[in-house]
């Protein structure tokens, strides 16, 4: 049994970004901002890195899209979140129902991870997915 980066952890992660955006969010940016709030001090946010100090880069493998893709097929079936249909494609938004799990979480894990995800909010809510992935690009220094 995988402790970390299990679909349960990734889909608790996923919950609480979507509680702390406030705002539909695709799955690219989904896997994006949640890799910046994991690693906040990496991609100079002004968090800590939650999962310890790493060298991981965003790429392919450390999204790992079908992690995300199960992770979030068990929230929507499960009701804690729902999907909007939008121009840009399937978009997903917290529900009043996992707003109230969100609210029921209280670990220190999950108290540093809104933290960081407010920091990734404020400095990335309004940016597109390219301007994102340029920003990954310039912080790893590629």
């Amino acid at each position: 049994m995988r402790l970390f980066n299990s679909e349960f952890e990734v889909s608790m992660r996923v919950l609480l970004l979507l509680n702390v955006f406030h705002s539909s969010l695709d799955i690219d940016r989904i896997m994006y901002l949640d890799f910046f709030t994991i690693f906040s001090e990496n991609y100079a946010l002004g968090g800590e890195n939650i999962n310890g100090d790493s060298d991981y880069r965003i790429n392919s493998l450390t999204l790992q899209p079908e992690l995300y893709k199960n992770a979030i097929k068990e929230l929507v079936t499960s009701g804690l979140i729902s999907v909007q249909n939008e121009r840009n494609g399937f978009c997903y938004i917290i529900t009043s129902r996992g707003r109230k799990i969100c609210a029921s979480m209280s670990s220190d894990y999950s108290e540093q991870y809104r933290r960081n995800a407010e920091l990734t909010r404020v400095r990335l809510q309004d940016k597109s997915l390219k301007a994102i992935k340029l920003y990954a690009k310039e912080m790893e220094g590629n």
